[in-house]
């Protein structure tokens, strides 16, 4: 594989370094937002009790730092680094697409998730 390195100039740099830091930024708000109403969303909409809530976001979180693990040594052993890069980008939009679509569609289908929107407002 052809090392880039050597033709990054100061410019070059820093929009890499713009766009990294802006999909850091992204990530990372979105990760806040699902997790941090993931818990009430299942207590409200779904009837589960807070207890198995913060079970079932244990495990969601767990899983997603092992299976950064495994896939971070994949991407590095098989894959290079602007195709991960891109792949992976492309799944976690397509999850935070499913997402909000589901959302949408379910509140405008009987109001499923209206307790929940007037919760957060408030």
């Amino acid at each position: 594989e052809q090392s880039h390195g050597k033709y990054m100039t100061p410019s070059n740099f820093k929009y890499v370094l713009l766009s990294i830091i802006g999909c850091e930024l992204c990530e990372r708000l979105a990760y806040y937002s699902l997790s941090g109403n993931l818990t009430l969303f299942m207590r409200k909409n779904l009837s589960i009790a807070t207890e198995k809530s913060a079970v079932f976001i244990s495990v969601w979180i767990g899983f997603m730092y092992i299976c950064a693990v495994l896939l971070g040594f994949i991407a590095d052993r098989y894959l290079n680094r602007y195709r991960t890069i891109l792949f992976s980008g492309t799944i976690y939009f397509i999850g935070l697409l499913a997402i909000s679509l589901l959302a949408i569609v379910l509140e405008h289908r009987g109001g499923l998730l209206h307790s929940h929107y007037s919760t957060v407002m408030l």
